[in-house]
C-alpha cells in the first residue's frame, strides 16, 4: 500500500482546498494510506473520509502566525518523518515552498500542482517567488489543470507535466433534474469577493441591461473581506437597480442555488480552471464567462455550450447578456444540456483519478 500525503494551506476556502479533500477521499477509497497537512485548523473545513489522517501545525491561524520560521520548518519535517509518505502532493505556493524545504534529504517524491493562472500568481517577494519556481524545477511531477498553463514553465519542466481536470462533487454529477423555463430571468454569479473576479465590471454590464428589462435579477454568492464587500455594495447602490443585484454571501448548498437560477456569469480577469463555472455547467444552465486565461476556453465552445465575452470588457459582457435574453426556450434547453454533457466528459472522475494514480504509481 502506498502512503500518500496531500499538503495544502488549509482545508477550507476555494477550489484548491475542495479538490485536495476530494482527492484525499478518493485515494483512500482506492486503498491508499492517505494523510493531509494544513497550517492551521479553521471552521467550516471541507469534509473528507474518516480514514484520512489530518495534521495541523497549529490550532488556529493566529497561533500559526506566531510560529517562527525554524519552528514551522521543524514541525513540517516532523510530520513528514512521522508519516513517511512515498509521495507528497502539494497545493498552493506557500505550502509548496515549505514542503520543498522540509523534505530535503528525506527521499520523498514530490508532486506539485498549479491551481491558478501561473502568470498571475500572487507571489510578489522575489526570493519567495524564486523558491516557488524552484519547487517545479526540483519536483518529480507537475499537475496542471489546463493545457494553457503548460507554456509558463520551462521545456524541461513541461516534460514532467500532466493535465488532470478538477473533479466534480457528486451533487453536481447528479444534478440532472433542471426544469427549463420559457426564458432567462434569474442570473447568478459565484466566487470569492475579490478583485480577481471583477464583479464591478459584471455589476456595470448587468445594470445597463436591467434598466431596460425589469424582470431580470442578479444574485452574487461568495464571501471576502469586509472592506471589499462594502466596496461592491457601493458599486451596486450606484446602479439605480440595486434592489435586483444582491450580494448573497456564502452558501453551503451552491448546487441548489444554481438550480434556482437560469444563467450563470463568471466575470474573472484570470482563473486556473474555475470550479464555479464547471459546477454551473454541470447543472445544465446557460453560462457566460470572460475568455480569461486560463480555463474557460477549455470548457466553453462559444455559442455551442455557453458564451465567452472579452475579459474586463463591460460593453462586451452587456452584449452577451442581451444575446442570452433573446434566446428561445429551445435554444436555452439545448445549450444547457450541451453544457452539462461537455463538462461531465471533461471532468470525468474515473478518467482523471486514473491519471492521478498513474502519476503516483509512476
Amino acid at each position: 500500500m502506498k502512503k500518500i500525503m496531500i499538503a495544502i494551506t488549509s482545508f477550507y476556502g476555494g477550489g484548491a482546498e475542495r479538490v485536495a479533500t476530494v482527492w484525499a477521499g478518493r485515494l483512500s477509497e482506492l486503498g491508499y494510506s492517505v494523510s493531509m497537512l494544513a497550517f492551521a485548523k479553521v471552521e467550516g473545513e471541507y469534509e473528507t473520509s474518516s480514514a484520512v489522517t489530518k495534521h495541523y501545525l497549529a490550532e488556529s491561524v493566529e497561533e500559526y502566525k506566531k510560529l517562527p520560521f525554524l519552528a514551522r520548518l521543524k514541525a513540517i519535517r516532523g510530520v513528514l518523518k512521522k508519516e513517511n509518505p512515498e509521495c507528497v502532493i502539494s497545493f498552493l505556493p506557500s505550502m509548496q515552498v515549505w514542503i520543498m524545504l522540509a523534505s530535503i534529504g528525506l527521499g520523498i517524491k514530490r508532486v506539485e500542482t498549479i491551481r491558478v493562472n501561473p502568470w498571475r500568481i500572487s507571489v510578489s517577494n522575489p526570493i519567495y517567488r524564486a523558491g516557488w519556481h524552484m519547487c517545479y524545477h526540483t519536483c518529480d511531477k507537475i499537475i496542471l489543470q489546463t493545457e494553457d498553463q503548460g507554456p509558463y514553465f520551462t521545456k524541461a519542466d513541461q516534460k514532467k507535466a500532466v493535465v488532470i481536470r478538477n473533479p466534480l462533487a457528486e451533487v453536481y454529477k447528479n444534478a440532472d433534474s433542471r426544469k427549463y423555463g420559457k426564458g432567462v430571468n434569474r442570473f447568478v454569479a459565484a466566487g470569492r469577493i475579490d478583485p480577481q473576479k471583477n464583479f464591478p465590471m459584471l455589476i456595470e454590464a448587468f445594470s445597463r441591461v436591467a434598466k431596460d428589462n425589469d424582470t431580470i435579477s442578479l444574485d452574487i454568492y461568495g464571501n471576502g473581506s469586509d472592506e471589499y464587500t462594502a466596496y461592491l455594495q457601493q458599486c451596486i447602490d450606484k446602479t439605480g437597480v440595486s434592489e435586483r443585484i444582491i450580494l448573497k454571501g456564502r452558501t453551503n448548498d451552491m448546487c441548489t442555488a444554481l438550480m434556482e437560477h437560469d444563467c450563470f456569469i463568471m466575470s474573472s480577469d484570470y482563473e486556473g480552471m474555475p470550479n464555479a463555472l464547471a459546477e454551473a455547467m454541470a447543472t445544465g444552465m446557460v453560462c457566460i464567462s470572460t475568455d480569461c486565461k486560463t480555463g474557460p476556453c477549455d470548457m466553453i465552445e462559444n455559442g455551442k455550450n455557453g458564451y465567452l465575452s472579452k475579459t474586463g470588457d463591460a460593453d462586451d459582457m452587456e452584449r452577451v447578456i442581451r444575446q442570452v435574453l433573446s434566446m428561445s426556450k429551445e435554444d436555452i434547453e439545448s445549450m444547457g444540456k450541451a453544457a452539462r454533457s461537455s463538462i461531465l466528459d471533461l471532468c470525468d472522475d474515473e478518467k482523471n483519478i486514473k491519471k492521478l494514480i498513474e502519476v503516483i504509481e509512476g
